[in-house]
């Protein structure tokens, strides 16, 4: 028996590219649409949002904030040019556009300022951030 995942519209994925070492590279990617094709097989397309992904926890924080909750989250990083665009998909509610987050990775907490939210998807937010100096 084969392991079809439950694809839905709008969910965060990964996608592994095959390499000339033979390795494989993920990637982060948003599901846009799906077909069935028949009953075995779903045709889907995807939206590419980062070169590179870490996972991350973060802890929301500040002012408003009734309990400070951690949630597990993906750190996106897309180049384009000279620039880098840093996004973070979480859980909805995460995102309060100019309020503090704690990133925490492994042992490192860094804490960054909630930017631009650029998608509200079922059950999570994909914004952009500052990191705080």
């Amino acid at each position: 028996k084969q392991y079809a995942p439950k694809l839905l519209i709008g969910q965060a994925a990964a996608v592994g590219i095959s390499t000339p070492s033979e390795s494989t590279q993920w990637l982060p990617v948003i599901i846009r649409w799906l077909m069935k094709i028949d009953d075995k097989s779903v045709q889907f397309g995807i939206q590419y949002v980062g070169d590179k992904m870490t996972p991350v926890r973060v802890r929301t924080m500040g002012a408003g904030v009734k309990e400070e909750t951690v949630h597990d989250a993906l750190r996106l990083e897309l180049r384009h040019s000279s620039r880098t665009l840093q996004t973070i998909i979480a859980p909805s509610g995460v995102f309060r556009k100019g309020h503090k987050i704690e990133l925490i990775q492994g042992d490192q907490t860094s804490t960054v300022r909630c930017a631009q939210l650029l998608e509200a998807l079922t059950a999570t937010d994909r914004f952009s951030f500052h990191s705080q100096t």
